[in-house]
């Protein structure tokens, strides 16, 4: 355990997702603020970010490995830090589709809810109750009841005119007040 230059325990904090971007970024502020990190990669990404902070924070900065998704993971990394007390815990990590390199846009309906369904999120019918099983994305229907898509708003032609004329007036005045000056 570090100790602060007041002899007290540093804050400690378990980042579950810490390997790169937020999750990486929280850790590396939270350590210029004086806490230690246990932070988590998923066992598939081999070195990361996360292991470049470790090895520049020695003693600070542990590295932990665990999928969220697989409930053996949680159970072996609950064993691995029984009787460790941490200040926070904070997830960061979700679930992944099965290309990480498409973009949203080509993330397809289904793949989308799938991955959703395994973060937790819970569908909901119309009359409240949940969803239980695989859920299916009506598309025919949404688009008859999307207000944007059944009723588009009219053209912005007009409005754009009477915003340029405004910017026209406001260029003016500018000019006249900067010669006034």
């Amino acid at each position: 355990m570090v100790y602060s230059t007041s002899h007290k325990p540093c804050p400690a904090i378990l980042l579950i997702g810490a390997s790169r971007g937020l999750g990486h970024a929280m850790a590396a502020e939270l350590l210029k603020k004086g806490w230690n990190v246990v932070g988590t990669a998923r066992p598939v990404e081999g070195r990361t970010q996360l292991h470049d902070l470790a090895d520049e924070n020695q003693g600070r900065v542990e590295v932990e490995t665990v999928d969220i998704c697989e409930p053996e993971q949680i159970a072996a990394l609950r064993a691995r830090l029984s009787g460790r007390v941490f200040d926070i815990l904070f997830v960061n990590a979700g679930a992944a589709n099965a290309n990480p390199n498409d973009t949203i846009g080509e993330v397809s309906t289904e793949e989308f809810i799938r991955v959703m369904q395994e973060a937790g999120v819970q569908f909901y019918r119309q009359d409240g109750t949940p969803r239980e099983g695989k859920v299916r994305m009506d598309w025919d229907w949404l688009i008859s009841v999307d207000s944007l898509i059944s009723q588009p708003p009219r053209s912005l032609g007009p409005d754009l005119n009477l915003v340029g004329w405004f910017d026209e007036r406001i260029d003016i005045i500018k000019r006249l007040w900067t010669c006034a000056a």
